[in-house]
């Protein structure tokens, strides 16, 4: 257990480390630190006011920004729709057109015939 002086001795070290408040101009010192808090707390309500204000400008942005997204979405799938369309229009073509070719080799090979069965050109006087 330790003696009376080696208590006392403690303590005394302890007692020299503490700070005390209630000396005189203290109260000032801390009124003046309140009024800098204060102050501080001032100057963060005002940015964030100010963050609040660009926050709700942004989200309103973003809301057109949505609406201009849905809008090109539903024009891009008219566009695909349309896009459908042409290629079965194309298909339809290229049959067409290999229907044309077939009938212009008959076309062809009739007009040979008919040339081959033409009595050779009188000859010219």
């Amino acid at each position: 257990m330790a003696t009376i002086a080696e208590r006392i001795g403690a303590l005394e070290v302890r007692v020299n480390g503490l700070e005390t408040w209630a000396g005189p101009g203290q109260a000032g010192v801390l009124a003046a630190g309140l009024q800098s808090v204060r102050g501080d707390l001032t100057i963060l309500r005002r940015a964030q006011e100010g963050m609040l204000r660009d926050l709700t400008k942004l989200r309103s942005t973003q809301d057109g920004m949505l609406r201009d997204l849905t809008k090109l979405r539903s024009t891009q799938d008219g566009m695909l729709r349309a896009q459908d369309g042409m290629v079965g229009d194309i298909a339809a073509l290229r049959s067409d057109v290999e229907t044309l070719k077939a009938d212009m080799r008959d076309v062809k090979e009739t007009l040979r015939e008919v040339l081959r069965r033409l009595p050779p050109p009188a000859l010219a006087s």
